[in-house]
């Protein structure tokens, strides 16, 4: 996900994004969070909401995001 912003960031000041389409088609570094998408979606059970640390999620994302920023 962090690949997204970056390239979003990027195009906004016409800057080159050829190494974040890369690593986000075929990611070749450690990631902690992903996007997937596809034409659709099939739902197969219904779960209850997780209990998520939202500090923590934070703090992982942020490692993400200086990943991508590397790129």
């Amino acid at each position: 996900m962090a690949i997204v912003h970056a390239t979003q960031q990027r195009l906004e000041k016409s800057e080159n994004i050829s190494a974040l389409v890369s690593e986000y088609w075929l990611p070749k570094l450690s990631w902690h969070y992903f996007e997937c998408f596809g034409p659709r979606m099939t739902i197969i059970a219904r779960i209850s909401a997780p209990s998520i640390n939202e500090f923590v999620m934070d703090l992982i994302y942020e490692r993400d995001a200086d990943t991508a920023a590397r790129l």
